[in-house]
Parts: C-alpha cells; sequence; structure tokens
C-alpha cells in the first residue's frame, strides 16, 4: 500500500470516528432530552390534576357564596316585611346615627352586634371594615 492509498485510509478512519463520535453525543442529548421531556410531561400532569382539583373547589366555594346570598336576600325581605307590618316596633326606634350619617336603628345595633361577634369567633380582627350598609 502506498503513502496517498495509506493516507485516505487514515482521513477516512478519522472522519469515521468523528462521524461516531457526533452519533454518540446526538444520542445522548437526545436521551436527555427524551428524559426532559417526560419529566415535563409529569408536571404539567401534576399541576392539571392540581388544577382540576382547586376548579372543583371554586366550583363549591361559588355554590356556598350564591346560597350566603340568596340567603341575605330572603333575610332583608323578612326584615322589609317586618318593617312594613310593624313601623311603631321597638326594633326600628332611632337609637343614634350611623357615620354615614343614616339613622342606627335599635335592630341596627343588634345586627352590628351579631355580626361583630360571629366575624371575631371567625378570627376577623376588624369586622366593621367588611360590614355591609
Amino acid at each position: 500500500m502506498d503513502n496517498v492509498s495509506f493516507g485516505i485510509l487514515v482521513g477516512q478512519k478519522r472522519r469515521a470516528d468523528a462521524v461516531e463520535a457526533v452519533g454518540v453525543a446526538l444520542a445522548e442529548r437526545l436521551g436527555q432530552a427524551n428524559q426532559q421531556r417526560q419529566a415535563d410531561a409529569q408536571a404539567i400532569a401534576a399541576l392539571e390534576e392540581e388544577n382540576e382539583a382547586l376548579r372543583a373547589r371554586v366550583a363549591d366555594l361559588e355554590l356556598k357564596l350564591a346560597l350566603e346570598e340568596a340567603t341575605a336576600v330572603a333575610s332583608q325581605a323578612v326584615v322589609d316585611a317586618f318593617k312594613a307590618q310593624h313601623h311603631d316596633s321597638p326594633l326600628l326606634v332611632q337609637v343614634g346615627t350611623m357615620k354615614s350619617g343614616s339613622p342606627l336603628r335599635a335592630s341596627t345595633r343588634i345586627w352590628v352586634n351579631a355580626f361583630d361577634e360571629a366575624a371575631r369567633k371567625r378570627n376577623v380582627t376588624n369586622p366593621e371594615v367588611y360590614r355591609v350598609g
């Protein structure tokens, strides 16, 4: 074998080795990418599961809120009917004035006290901030 032929063979061997090294490196990177893709898929599945649980919780809370609002509306309807039928009741006597300038009636004072007490039992530190009306 002459030097030229030997040189060609050596060059081809080097190229083959280089191609093989690139192939091995690509295979390793592909394996890493597949592992990352599997980890990402597991993380996404866990997030989707958590999201479904949160959606169910939100739906439950929305239902509870709707029922609380319906209870408040129904209670106000009873109060309004009481006021219309018993306008001379001692519960409707003005006992002061609210910050807004509205009259403070005995029934309102009862409501405020009950609201504040119930809120404090639920660890609300400033129930007056949350009162409606």
